[in-house]
């Protein structure tokens, strides 16, 4: 039941859902003052949160901040949390990678470098219909194709949540007797709050490594400023998703 709320929030929270409904509200109504108070309110709202001065500030204080690992730094096991693959997968052969894509590339590189002797893949399918095959095996089947060992690939498909990410993954840790080892977690900078919380609820004593940064180095230049950000709904729906997403936790005692 918490899986299929969750996701119907999730659908609500969409900022281009609201912009309809305004858009339906604007052209439905015939009262003058109700119509002015609909044309500012989307005015001000696309302004606002197209703004990339006002995303960047938002995304730089809720996002966990950029981590360097030292020369030394290495871990048994880099835990990828899933939600960077295209949902809709119809070819075993190329597997599509969405806008959080960093999360697996990262920890690549991470396990060619030598900092992660492991990956553990987590991710089942998110999806109210269950795909055919779940996120984890399919990302193993790619990384077998790239000559990633399968004994350094442990994979952890039953979750659908980023709650279960966690209880799921300490279960597999907990049957390797990995529990205890390095753990590095790698996912995107503004869902490590909520997934380190998981992770450290679930027991794991994780290090976090977010990839996927939306906030950046605030320049002089005009464009990175005023010019409205063409994926300004899309870093809204992540903000909201994200920050909701924590709130809820909390109330369910999930973190």
């Amino acid at each position: 039941m918490f899986f299929v709320v969750s996701k119907l929030l999730t659908f609500f929270l969409n900022p281009l859902l609201w912009l309809l409904f305004g858009l339906w509200r604007l052209a439905t109504s015939v009262e003058p003052r109700a119509r002015r108070r609909i044309k500012r309110t989307l005015f001000w709202g696309l302004l606002i949160f197209s703004n990339p001065l006002v995303l960047n500030g938002i995304f730089t204080l809720l996002e966990t901040p950029r981590v360097t690992l030292s020369g030394s730094d290495s871990f048994d096991v880099a835990i990828v949390l899933g939600g960077y693959t295209k949902s809709d997968i119809s070819d075993f052969d190329q597997l599509q990678f969405n806008l959080s894509g960093n999360r697996l590339f990262e920890s690549l590189r991470l396990f060619h470098s030598g900092k992660a002797r492991r990956l553990l893949l987590s991710g089942g399918s998110g999806e109210f219909a269950m795909r055919e095959i779940p996120e984890a095996d399919l990302v193993a089947a790619y990384l077998r194709d790239i000559h990633i060992p399968d004994s350094l690939i442990l994979v952890e498909n039953q979750s659908r949540t980023t709650f279960e990410n966690a209880q799921y993954s300490k279960r597999l840790l907990d049957s390797l007797n990995l529990t205890g080892s390095r753990l590095l977690l790698v996912t995107s900078a503004s869902h490590m709050p909520r997934a380190r919380a998981c992770y450290e609820k679930a027991g794991l004593r994780v290090t976090a490594y977010p990839v996927d940064h939306f906030s950046q180095k605030v320049t002089a230049k005009p464009q990175d400023w005023i010019v409205p950000e063409l994926k300004g709904p899309y870093l809204l729906y992540i903000l909201l998703k994200e920050r909701v997403g924590y709130v809820v936790y909390r109330l369910k005692g999930h973190i």
